[in-house]
């Protein structure tokens, strides 16, 4: 029996000795996070109704000329227009080597693209990377 208890109250003195206080949380105020490249947003800029690209892709702006030179061949990215914007179609396994079935990049697909069986959604799987000038 004396063992019993010398056993039971070791037992009572581990497992206590085990626990820990409970983690206090304590709220931070928003104004003591610093908010790191804070940028104002300008607003005076116009429009093109275009998301905003991704950072590393520049919005560019070509003429109808100088999208044919983005014909995806010799090292150039292949890049087609449609209702004015531009899109890179450069990653796109479809249009590989320029040409995807009998369309071409460098051209604008205006008015073609929406015969196509799949129709304008394929676009959504291209970058958005300009506009056509005049």
């Amino acid at each position: 029996m004396k063992w019993f208890l010398i056993t039971l109250v070791v037992l009572t003195l581990s497992l206590t000795g085990c626990q820990s206080d409970e983690a206090t949380i304590v709220p931070i105020d928003e104004a003591d996070v610093p908010i790191e490249d804070e940028q104002p947003i300008d607003t005076d800029e116009p429009d093109t109704g275009m998301d905003e690209p991704a950072t590393d892709i520049e919005n560019i702006e070509l003429t109808l000329e100088a999208l044919a030179s983005y014909n995806g061949k010799d090292g150039m990215p292949a890049y087609v227009a449609h209702n004015n914007i531009i899109y890179d179609v450069s990653d796109i396994p479809q249009w590989a080597n320029g040409t995807h079935n009998g369309q071409y990049a460098g051209t604008d697909l205006t008015g073609k693209i929406e015969k196509a069986p799949h129709g304008v959604k394929n676009l959504e799987l291209a970058t958005k990377i300009g506009i056509i000038v005049e």
